[in-house]
């Protein structure tokens, strides 16, 4: 448990709903305490979240939250690992990486020998 304060009110809460919560909007640890303070007011974080003021910043969406550099463009390629390729994305893989695997008699035996290219 925190005790935490916006400069107005103090109040106790948990450390995870301080940092979730009540840090984005301005409020600061006072005291880290392992005991609930008997004569402090616990707010319960579905009923007493601080209201959004005009200094706050609006809630994040998920959406927002995504970097957009770690998006690729949509003309970009992800490329599939290997291991989750289906047959033929296989053998496009090989064609396009020139990979010769025409000794290959099932898909097991175009991964490894794709692997081995890879590696050597």
């Amino acid at each position: 448990m925190v005790k935490i304060t916006n400069g107005n009110r103090t109040t106790v809460v948990t450390k995870g709903v301080f940092e979730e919560m009540y840090k984005p909007s301005g409020w600061e640890i006072c005291d880290i305490s392992k005991e609930i303070p008997q004569n402090e007011e616990i707010l319960n974080p579905e009923e007493n979240a601080p209201e959004s003021t005009p200094e706050m910043p609006p809630a994040q969406t998920e959406d927002e939250l995504i970097n957009p550099e770690d998006v690729p463009d949509e003309d970009e390629e992800v490329e599939i690992p290997i291991s989750e390729m289906k047959l033929d994305e296989l053998k496009a893989y090989a064609a396009e990486h020139d990979i010769d695997i025409s000794a290959a008699k099932t898909k097991q035996d175009i991964k490894a020998i794709i692997k081995a290219e890879m590696e050597g």
